[in-house]
């Protein structure tokens, strides 16, 4: 990762990040504890993308499958009780998944990024199978 992009990262983890994160914390009525492998969000040359790509990757698919699920008392607290942990990351293995109270986001930042619907739909429905 250059420069950049590590300023691109930077720049997102300490100004958009904390908004989103509230925003999340208040859909799924906790303080959802995040594992944010910050250094993988990225690719080469990829600075330009990451203000616009992190969120529609990562964050905003996050946020409507939370909004989603908790869309009632049970719902809110079986995300309560069963969601131990966020972890997201890019480890070149693209995976949604949620296994032992651990949703794991593993998606190329720069990839599909208009999809996000779609990562909210997988989200949602791994998060449903398992709660």
């Amino acid at each position: 990762m250059g420069l950049a992009e590590r300023r691109a990262v930077k720049n997102y983890s300490e100004s958009d990040y904390p908004k989103v994160k509230a925003k999340i914390d208040a859909v799924a009525g906790f303080d959802v504890p995040f594992d944010i492998a910050w250094d993988t969000l990225t690719e080469d040359d990829s600075a330009h993308l990451l203000e616009n790509s992190i969120p529609k990757v990562y964050f905003n698919p996050i946020l409507e499958a939370f909004r989603e699920i908790a869309i009632d008392d049970m719902g809110k607290e079986a995300l309560a009780d069963g969601v131990k942990s966020v972890v997201v990351r890019w480890t070149g293995e693209k995976k949604i998944s949620f296994e032992d109270g651990v949703l794991t986001i593993d998606h190329s930042p720069i990839s599909n990024i208009d999809y996000w619907e779609r990562r909210r739909d997988e989200i949602q429905e791994a998060l449903e199978d398992s709660l």
